[in-house]
C-alpha cells in the first residue's frame, strides 16, 4: 500500500520545530488540586475506618479489602503531592511502583512500606475476595494494623503539599 504526499500515517511523530498537541482541559489550579488531593485522602481515611468496623464486626474478608484500598488511596493521595497525574492509572501495581520509586526510594520513605507491603496486601485482599475460604481475624489485625501504619507515615507528606 502506498501513501499519498496528503496522508499521514497514524501514529507518527510530530515534524521537526512542530508544538505538541496539548490537551484541551486547562490545567488544574493550585486550589483544585488541593482539593482532589483531600478527596483521595478523604477515601483512604474512609477506607480504613470501614475496614477497623469490619474487623470488629468479625468480617476479616471485608476488613482486608477496606485495609488494602485504604492503602491504595493512601498511595493515590501522596502521589497527587507530587504530581497529579500520577495518582491515576488502570492498573493497581503501577500505582504501587510510582509509590514506591518517589516515596521509598527518592525520599527516603521506611522500606517496610513499599513494594513488600503492597504484595502482602494485594495478596490479602486477592484472598479474601476470590478464596475459597474466608480468612482469619488474625490476617485482618495483621493487614489493618499495616494500613493504618501507612496512613500515618504518609500523612506527613500530605501536610507538606498543603503548606
Amino acid at each position: 500500500m502506498m501513501l499519498s504526499e496528503t496522508s499521514k500515517p497514524k501514529g507518527r511523530a510530530t515534524p521537526e520545530g512542530a508544538q505538541p498537541r496539548r490537551s484541551k482541559r486547562p490545567r488544574a489550579t493550585a486550589a483544585e488540586r488541593r482539593a482532589r488531593i483531600q478527596v483521595l485522602w478523604a477515601k483512604a481515611q474512609a477506607a480504613a475506618r470501614s475496614a477497623r468496623l469490619l474487623s470488629e464486626a468479625g468480617d476479616p474478608d471485608g476488613a482486608i479489602n477496606r485495609a488494602y484500598y485504604a492503602t491504595f488511596g493512601a498511595a493515590r493521595a501522596a502521589l497527587a503531592t507530587v504530581r497529579f497525574a500520577q495518582a491515576s492509572s488502570k492498573q493497581h501495581g503501577t500505582i504501587y511502583r510510582r509509590f514506591d520509586n518517589l516515596f521509598v526510594q527518592e525520599r527516603g520513605l521506611d522500606p517496610a512500606l513499599g513494594r513488600a507491603l503492597f504484595q502482602r496486601l494485594s495478596s490479602a485482599r486477592a484472598a479474601a475476595d476470590y478464596g475459597r475460604s474466608q480468612l482469619s481475624t488474625e490476617a485482618a489485625q495483621r493487614a489493618l494494623g499495616e494500613a493504618e501504619r501507612f496512613l500515618v507515615a504518609v500523612e506527613p507528606f500530605l501536610k507538606k503539599a498543603k503548606a
